[in-house]
Formats: structure tokens, C-alpha cells, sequence
């Protein structure tokens, strides 16, 4: 009843908790499950998703270059199909393809780290 509603990220959290609760084998580690699937609700319900952290996107730099997408009295940015293909994301940015996202944040990262800066005389300045 709760995963259809959950966020995209936080499915695969719901299964392993359920997981969890339901090999328990000792009191203790149903509350434990009990507890998590508590957290989860939360974080799902106050749409905390990072901490408190900005997303990803504003923390690398990438600037969504989807339409902007109206929701009655806001408004929301979006990716574009290219963009959602090269960091494995959907149109908000939710990551789908793990292995895309963490090798695209490699590229970017790599991009952005500074370079040598070598004279004529093969002296780094």
C-alpha cells in the first residue's frame, strides 16, 4: 500500500526495511525495522530527501535544461531527454541508472579539476 506512493529513490529502502521485519529473529530487530519504515514515512512526508543538502544538480553545477513545469502555484525545473540520458536521471532528476549517474559525476568532476599550467620550457607555472 505505501511503495506505489513513495518516491522513486526510496522504493528500494521500503523493500530492504520489509526485508528486515520480516526475517527478524529477535524483537529487537522488528523495531529496528519498525523504526527505519518510521524514518522513511517521515522523510517521505516532509519531502526531506538529501539532509538538507541542495540536489545534485546545484551541488555539481549542472543546470537542468528541460522545460520548466507549472504545478498550479509553483513552478519546477526539469531535464532535458539528453541530459536525463547522460546522468541516468528522470525529468526531475531523480537518479534511475546508478551506474550512468556515478560515471558521469566522475566525467564532470574530472573536468573540473584544475590543470597544470606548463610553459614553453616545460616549467609548471
Amino acid at each position: 500500500w505505501l511503495k506505489p506512493s513513495l518516491a522513486r529513490e526510496h522504493r528500494d529502502t521500503l523493500d530492504w526495511i520489509l526485508d528486515i521485519g520480516t526475517k527478524a529473529s529477535s524483537m529487537k530487530n522488528l523495531l529496528r525495522a519498525a523504526l527505519l519504515l518510521g524514518l522513511l514515512v517521515v522523510v517521505e512526508a516532509t519531502g526531506n530527501r538529501g539532509g538538507g543538502l541542495p540536489p545534485w544538480w546545484i551541488m555539481n553545477g549542472v543546470k537542468p535544461e528541460g522545460e520548466v513545469v507549472q504545478h498550479g502555484t509553483y513552478t519546477t525545473v526539469s531535464f532535458s531527454e539528453e541530459q536525463q540520458r547522460q546522468f541516468g536521471v528522470d525529468e526531475q532528476g531523480a537518479v534511475v541508472d546508478r551506474a550512468t549517474f556515478d560515471a558521469a559525476m566522475k566525467t564532470l568532476k574530472e573536468a573540473k579539476k584544475p590543470r597544470e599550467l606548463v610553459d614553453k620550457q616545460n616549467i609548471v607555472i
